[in-house]
């Protein structure tokens, strides 16, 4: 047996979109800094042993190159391993020991 949704299903996330352009100061602020050094900046969040990345700033009209690749953000809404990506590893230095080792145990319990 197979289910079809109905159209309601896709307004399930519909409150998220707008709950993340309410916070307008996070939005300015992340412009400035990025006005500032000229770098990419972003907004993450941690998700359970996760880093979820909510917003990017980035500069889209940089000339090409061959590391243009490896300056490009990932996709708003992506989800990655704390342990397995650099805003993760910055999040976790900020915990105590203990609190890291719980994190990467269950890191690679979890996910293989």
């Amino acid at each position: 047996m197979s289910y079809l949704p109905t159209l309601k299903v896709s307004s399930l996330g519909s409150w998220l979109s707008t709950t993340l352009n309410s916070y307008g100061e996070l939005d300015r602020l992340i412009q400035d800094i990025h006005s500032r050094t000229g770098e990419t900046v972003g907004l993450v969040s941690q998700n359970d042993l996760f880093i979820q990345y909510v917003r990017f700033v980035s500069n889209a009209d940089a000339p090409y190159s061959r590391l243009q690749e490896l300056n490009m953000p990932p996709d708003e809404g992506t989800m990655r391993l704390m342990v397995d990506s650099s805003a993760g590893l910055a999040m976790l230095s900020r915990l105590r020991d203990r609190e890291i080792d719980k994190i990467y145990r269950y890191s690679r319990c979890r996910v293989p």
